[in-house]
């Protein structure tokens, strides 16, 4: 296998910016993609307070407390 080539699978994590600012040339919402996304979710999942999400009781991670 001489030849061979290896290609690694990347991720392209996606997610709505906060400020839900509208991009002048599309019109439509700002997404933020890659690293920024990701710190954002986790930022997220850190404010969200147990008990605030229906069904799932013990989601969050109470920095407010």
């Amino acid at each position: 296998m001489a030849n061979s080539v290896s290609v690694a699978r990347q991720n392209d994590f996606a997610d709505l910016d906060f400020k839900f600012k509208l991009n002048p040339n599309t019109k439509d919402f700002v997404v933020k993609r890659g690293v920024e996304a990701v710190k954002q979710s986790v930022v997220n999942i850190l404010l969200t307070s147990p008990g605030e999400r229906p069904f799932n009781p013990y989601f969050g991670g109470n920095l407010y407390q």
